[in-house]
């Protein structure tokens, strides 16, 4: 986006909003690592915080009984294949690597710090594409909408990488026709808090070619370069923590990932949609027939970034 247009009322609005969202964050935040995911990232982050690259006791190694790891192992961890007496986690390690700076430097609560922030960037990304396509009261609309939805609400307070992801995942979309580099480090950093979403990069990879700019290989590379500092690093965990590149703390991928799954995730997944955002996610299906040339191409590639999300999961 160019910078003009920017001091108009939207702006504000959008603002405003934004500095809503991560205040609700963090006054009505849980403050607490209540389940095995938030503890996994809280603990790794502790643990980094510290020096360290993950949590330890050294009682794992004296215990006198058969599998002690295991049993001293933190909720959200397993037993590390790699060194004795170490807790690898089950979550991506990616969120902690943000979290230990916040805990070093400030203290070991402000790791609740790191989403309430995430918010404040989802709506503004999602405010700069809206106002791409259709202008400054569209994208109040949609910073508004954004801040509002009951999913982000209900996941803004939590220690939990949703908000995060999202806010990565749309500010390189936002970005990507004008910095290509920066939304390529974007993406990096997105797949390093989430992998399961990595998939969503070959959307962005064909922006420039679809949008029909200038150089689009170009923008390509610089997408490519950009994004391999964050795709090395989590390579570089993955053989840490779990003694392969390619390994998870989530277990075997082909069982994770099944035909057999599709029938209860699209029960699960659809009726939680429909009971949070009723049809309103529709809408979105009318806007490659309202928008022409250039904005109806990136409507479509927005609804194709929406349907590979939903195929993943």
């Amino acid at each position: 986006m160019t910078p003009r247009g920017y001091g108009e009322p939207s702006t504000a609005v959008a603002v405003l909003v934004a500095i809503a969202l991560a205040t609700f964050g963090v006054v009505r935040g849980t403050w607490a690592v209540g389940g095995s995911d938030s503890s996994c990232y809280g603990l790794m982050a502790r643990a980094m915080a510290a020096g360290a690259l993950q949590p330890s006791s050294p009682l794992a190694t004296e215990a006198p009984w058969p599998e002690a790891s295991r049993t001293l192992a933190p909720g959200g961890f397993i037993a590390s294949p790699v060194r004795p007496g170490a807790a690898s986690p089950i979550c991506a390690p990616g969120m902690s690597v943000f979290m230990a700076p916040l805990a070093a430097l400030f203290g070991r609560d402000a790791i609740f710090w790191l989403i309430p922030l995430a918010g404040a960037a989802l709506v503004g990304a999602a405010f700069v594409i809206a106002r791409r396509l259709a202008g400054g009261m569209a994208a109040a609309m949609a910073a508004i909408l954004t801040a509002t939805s009951p999913i982000v609400l209900y996941q803004v307070v939590q220690p939990m990488n949703d908000v995060l992801a999202a806010a990565l995942w749309m500010a390189a979309l936002a970005i990507v026709l004008d910095r290509p580099s920066i939304a390529g480090l974007l993406v990096g950093v997105a797949i390093l808090v989430r992998p399961n979403l990595a998939p969503l990069g070959f959307v962005l990879a064909a922006v420039p070619f679809v949008m029909k700019q200038r150089r689009p290989t170009r923008a390509l590379t610089l997408i490519i370069a950009a994004a391999l500092p964050g795709v090395i690093t989590l390579l570089w965990l993955n053989h840490e923590l779990y003694g392969s590149t390619m390994a998870s703390g989530y277990g075997d991928a082909t069982r994770l990932f099944s035909t057999s799954n599709i029938d209860d995730n699209l029960t699960n997944f659809g009726g939680a949609v429909f009971q949070t955002q009723n049809i309103v996610p529709l809408v979105a299906l009318a806007a490659p027939l309202i928008f022409k040339d250039d904005k109806r191409r990136l409507a479509i590639l927005l609804l194709v970034a929406a349907v590979v999300v939903a195929a993943i999961y």
